[in-house]
């Protein structure tokens, strides 16, 4: 299997997902800064992965390439071609689907339970590390929220998780370091998140292997659902 992958910001990779891709599931990576795209031609691939970003949907105008990556991202959805959006690229699945994308005002940090889930799998606890939401699409399966916030969901072979499945220890400290030296100051972060973040990390291991082998046959699966 062949996964393209789709980088939209430095600190965002594809971390434990990208060993568990190799090693548990044969895939040959294939990464590409999302930013420096022409999104003209890529690589044969089986499965497109687009990873999380700083910037808004909503700010195409200022990030010419994020409306490109939207439109590409709309073509290949209405193909039914297997994608998986987390976080930011879930954003673009659902605003290429016609959702609209909004700042939510409050930003949520750290790892949270969905209240609303398909199974015990969704329902977590799962790491959280943004600030916007969108509403579900129309035609979409919902697989996950959090009180009123969509969380995850599924159109045909396109799937977009809000929450990080992916994030490793390095991903983790390295988004609370440059929020904790962010000259906005956004960030209250009690002394021991970080701790607390990196040990359910650690527990979260078998979570997140079951949780990458339901997105693959979710998405990998001719008629798109389980």
């Amino acid at each position: 299997m062949k996964v393209l992958v789709l980088q939209n910001s430095t600190s965002s990779g594809l971390g434990t997902f990208g060993s568990l891709l190799a090693d548990r599931h044969g895939a040959e990576l294939i990464i590409r800064d999302a930013r420096t795209e022409s999104y003209r031609e890529f690589p044969d691939h089986d499965l497109l992965v687009v990873l999380g970003s700083p910037r808004g949907v909503y700010e195409m105008d200022a990030h010419p390439w994020i409306r490109q990556q939207r439109d590409f991202l709309k073509s290949r959805v209405a193909q039914d071609r297997p994608t998986l959006g987390i976080c930011f690229g879930a954003q673009l699945i659902a605003s290429a689907l016609g959702a609209e994308v909004l700042p939510m005002g409050d930003k949520i940090h750290g790892w949270r339970v969905n209240d609303h889930a398909a199974d015990a799998l969704w329902q977590g606890p799962w790491f959280r590390w943004h600030g916007d939401r969108f509403d579900v699409p129309e035609g979409c399966e919902l697989l996950a929220a959090d009180g009123t916030v969509p969380q995850a969901f599924q159109h045909g072979r396109a799937i977009g998780v809000q929450f990080h499945p992916e994030v490793d220890a390095t991903i983790v400290s390295s988004w609370i370091a440059e929020h904790r030296g962010a000259p906005d100051g956004h960030l209250d972060l009690p002394a021991d998140f970080e701790v607390d973040c990196l040990e359910e990390l650690e527990r979260a291991r078998p979570r997140t292997a079951a949780l990458l082998d339901e997105l693959l046959r979710r998405v990998m699966n001719d008629q798109g659902r389980g």
